[in-house]
This record gives structure tokens, sequence and C-alpha cells, in this order.
């Protein structure tokens, strides 16, 4: 896994950050997507103390642009990626009022975004 260059969402707490300092401990160059700085900063300094490197990048992956801009500095700084991780959650609430499955609607929603992404840009492996 050394040189590989990962990108995790939801890297700041909960699976994402244990999964991103597993990589980092590996020698791989991690890309961090969340919305909490101060989870980030932490996430990176544990990435570089276990050999790693990290690029810190507070984002809301709700907003469709500032992931692809995000996708964009991590190809800038570590070169092309290799390993998507798509751990965060978005959630898009109804202008209408709630109905039956209106929340997971917007997750997957979210999610099917982020995997479009990862097509568009070549990130799946054949």
């Amino acid at each position: 896994m050394k040189n590989e260059v990962v990108v995790i969402t939801g890297a700041s707490a909960g699976l994402g950050r244990p999964a991103a300092r597993e990589f980092g401990s590996h020698g791989a160059k991690v890309g961090l997507i969340a919305r909490g700085i101060d989870g980030l900063e932490a996430a990176k300094r544990e990435i570089e103390s276990a050999g790693g490197k990290a690029l810190v990048l507070p984002l809301d992956i709700a907003d469709a642009n500032a992931v692809e801009n995000a996708a964009d500095s991590v190809e800038r700084e570590f070169g092309p990626i290799d390993i998507w991780v798509n751990n965060a959650m978005a959630s898009v609430f109804p202008a209408r009022g709630w109905g039956q499955g209106d929340l997971l609607g917007g997750a997957s929603f979210a999610a099917g975004d982020l995997r479009w992404l990862a097509d568009c840009r070549g990130y799946r492996r054949q």
C-alpha cells in the first residue's frame, strides 16, 4: 500500500478516522474530507506520526463542486487517486415535509452522486 493515494470522506471521526490512520500506517498519502476541522487536523497528525502523509480538506460532501475541487487538490498534491472511501453521509431534507423513505432516499442520492464522481474521474478499476 506504500505510496497509494487514498481519499476518505467522513475522515474526522467514527469509522473514517481509524481507516485513515490504518492507510497512513502503511505509508499511504491520504486526503481527509469532513466538515470538522479539529478532527481532520487530529487525523492528519495521527497519520503523519504513523509514517503517512495527509491533506486536510474541510468540506461538506453535499456540495458536489467542493468534492470535485477536493479531488483536484489531492491529485495536485499526491498524484492520481488509487482508492476513494465514501464513509460520510449526506442527508437531503424535503421541502414539503417528511414522508416514508425521505431520509433514506436523500442519503442514497448523495452516495450515488459520489459514485458518479468516482466513475467520471476513472477511480473504479476494471
